[in-house]
């Protein structure tokens, strides 16, 4: 399809067959995709880093893909939905709304995920599988089938629905601090890979300035980068 606007153009820089872009409105060098069909000329989507869109997908509306994510076969990311990390979106996946995918966390088949939920982690969603609302599916958790997971429902560790099991409300252990866990986080604009949730203590790794005020309460113990902090009183750098 030809546009008589145009959001980006091509730096003439290729990898793997796909083309890398260029925002035309400030010059920021992006992704790569493989034709203009993944990316649309319209609204505020952009694909950044080394993110690679190609296939038959599709990115429009407001949606971003960013980091090392990988978006092809069907798959269509669009509203304000965001993809990154490692992520994989394939097949006849649908990401929309402000729904959010990142780790090293895959969707495809006839997925849908859309609303706020996020998708992270090593976490699978497959088959045709809804993730949505506010639902949180996150480390090595596999959501398929007909399964659906919405509400406040989290599925973590190496819990699996499958099927055509629904998961609503607040339906796994530890839900408020995990759950607080990642909102905050994404309110703080701070991404990063859970790594576990056990006796109120965190491991991640987070790629940007970290605020320990956006923390649950009974987060006792977090490492980034490498350095544990221990909360005391205060924060206190451990190692």
């Amino acid at each position: 399809m030809k546009h008589e606007y145009k959001k980006y153009e091509f730096t003439g820089k290729t990898l793997n067959g796909l083309k890398q872009i260029r925002r035309l409105a400030d010059g920021v060098v992006g992704g790569y995709i493989e034709s203009e069909k993944n990316l649309s000329h319209e609204g505020n989507s952009f694909v950044y880093g080394n993110a690679k869109v190609s296939g038959n997908a599709e990115v429009f509306g407001d949606a971003t893909v960013f980091g090392d994510a990988t978006v092809f076969g069907n798959a269509m990311v669009f509203g304000n939905a965001l993809v990154c990390g490692n992520a994989l979106v394939c097949g006849n996946a649908m990401f929309d709304d402000n729904a959010k995918v990142f780790g090293n966390a895959k969707v495809f088949g006839n997925a849908r995920v859309y609303g706020d939920a996020d998708v992270a982690g090593n976490a699978v969603v497959a088959g045709n599988a809804m993730v949505f609302g506010d639902a949180v599916v996150a480390g090595n958790a596999n959501v398929f089938g007909n399964a659906m997971a919405y509400g406040n429902a989290v599925v973590y560790g190496d819990a699996t629905v499958a099927g055509n099991a629904n998961v609503a409300g607040n339906a796994v252990g530890e839900t408020d601090a995990y759950r607080d866990l990642w909102k905050k986080h994404f309110e703080a604009k701070v991404f990063g890979e859970f790594k576990g949730l056990r006796r109120a203590a965190v491991e991640y790794t987070v790629l940007s300035n970290f605020n320990f005020d956006t923390l649950p309460a009974s987060v006792t113990e977090i490492k980034i980068d490498g350095v544990t902090y221990v909360k005391k009183t205060i924060w206190t750098k451990t190692n």
